[in-house]
């Protein structure tokens, strides 16, 4: 049925739960961190350093034993463990503690999966792989981002584990969308994880370029569009949320946080880590997401952009907008890795987080530590700079791209 508003509330998916690790803090913790300008930006640990990494974006408040069964801990890797405490904090938040069974379902990716575990395990394993633990395989496994949830709150609806790259938070919350569209669950617990700081992976990063330098203020190495930006921050944690149809939201007097009005997914076809010079691969994933949102360019207030700050992935970006938006897009732009840094995996999760509590909160984060005259002549947008800028905000274009070429997008729109 098709309200006043032209709102259908038995077809309109919804946010309203989210639980979230990152560098700054849990959901609420972060929030107000990055309208105040904060980073969760350090120093990198010594073994990284050796890697070549000066600076990395951890989690480090975070203690699994305060949000799991110190049990269960033991079988889990970090990255799953961020993934089911994330979820247990989004159905806290939706009001949801305690539902279960096959109306909930669970849709977490990731990048890496359980990469420092396998790190950690291998020299040992080599040496003497008698000694190698039954339960490698389940700690390390990438779908335990999503089988860990589900075990832990009995969600024996569809469980879905994917692998992503740096789109996969951005997909997964698509895919969940598309799990409720079906009717294949009432509630879907939709996100991301990643907990990849590991020698390995970060050394190959540096050995490809990618990383920033520490600089004199590791807290301001990453610089999305600045003129003299100079790589990724690599960060870990986790954003889950709880998406259900509008209607159920109502009956059961949940806040409704933000609707998940439509998105879309493309290939570049192009590279294995480069992403398209032009942008077309990210323009078509905007488009469909436009699309499917049944919304034109023009309804579109702002971007919460990729914006990895490498010089190749910012300017392919800046083209894929221009190629959807026009040659002057009217969009607001901010850019949350600059302080969150670059959760791989997680990324697109921490994007969607943002667009959320933007569209909630009616205000947008600035981009931290950037500055009109700073900004590259070849990236210049309605950059949200300084301080916070308040609303109207009727919808947030969420933008995510990965290694192999993997695009994503996502529309949401204010709550009805």
């Amino acid at each position: 049925m098709i309200d006043a508003d032209g709102i259908d509330a038995d077809a309109t998916v919804v946010l309203t739960g989210i639980g979230a690790i990152t560098p700054l803090g849990d959901a609420t913790v972060t929030w107000s961190r990055l309208l105040a300008g904060d980073s969760g930006l350090v120093v990198a640990q010594p073994a990284l350093q050796r890697a070549g990494c000066g600076v990395v974006g951890p989690a480090a408040w975070f203690c699994a034993s305060d949000h799991i069964d110190r049990h269960l801990v033991r079988r889990m890797g970090r990255f799953s463990q961020f993934s089911v405490a994330a979820a247990g904090m989004a159905l806290v938040d939706a009001g949801l503690e305690g539902y279960t069974g096959d109306g909930l379902g669970v849709v977490v990716h990731t990048g890496a999966g359980g990469l420092i575990e396998a790190e950690t395990a291998a020299g040992p394993a080599a040496a003497r792989p008698a000694r190698v633990s039954p339960l490698f395989v389940p700690i390390y496994g990438p779908n335990m981002a999503a089988c860990q949830p589900s075990m832990v709150f009995g969600a024996t609806g569809p469980v879905l584990g994917g692998v992503g790259a740096c789109a996969a938070g951005v997909q997964a919350v698509l895919d969940g969308l598309r799990v409720l569209q079906r009717g294949d669950a009432e509630v879907v617990l939709a996100g991301a994880t990643d907990a990849a700081l590991s020698p390995m992976l970060l050394g190959s990063l540096v050995n490809a370029g990618a990383l920033a330098p520490a600089g004199a203020d590791p807290a301001s190495a990453c610089r999305p569009y600045a003129v003299g930006r100079a790589g990724m921050v690599a960060s870990e944690g986790a954003a889950v949320f709880v998406l259900e149809r509008l209607r159920r939201a109502q009956d059961r007097g949940a806040t409704v946080l933000a609707v998940v009005a439509g998105g879309g997914s493309a290939g570049d076809a192009y590279h294995v880590a480069a992403p398209r010079p032009d942008g077309r691969g990210a323009a078509a994933a905007m488009r469909r997401a436009l699309a499917d949102a049944g919304a034109e360019p023009g309804h579109i207030d702002a971007l919460v952009a990729h914006a990895t700050a490498t010089v190749q992935g910012d300017l392919s970006e800046a083209h894929a907008l221009r190629a959807v938006f026009g040659p002057a897009p009217g969009l607001a732009v901010t850019a949350p890795k600059a302080a969150l840094g670059h959760g791989l995996g997680a990324a697109g999760a921490f994007g969607v987080m943002v667009a959320a509590l933007a569209l909630h909160h009616q205000i947008l984060p600035a981009t931290r530590g950037l500055e009109p005259g700073t900004v590259d002549p070849e990236c210049r947008f309605d950059h949200v700079t300084g301080s916070p800028r308040t609303g109207p905000l009727r919808s947030v274009l969420v933008n995510a791209a990965g290694f192999g070429g993997q695009n994503a997008a996502l529309v949401l729109r204010a709550a009805p």
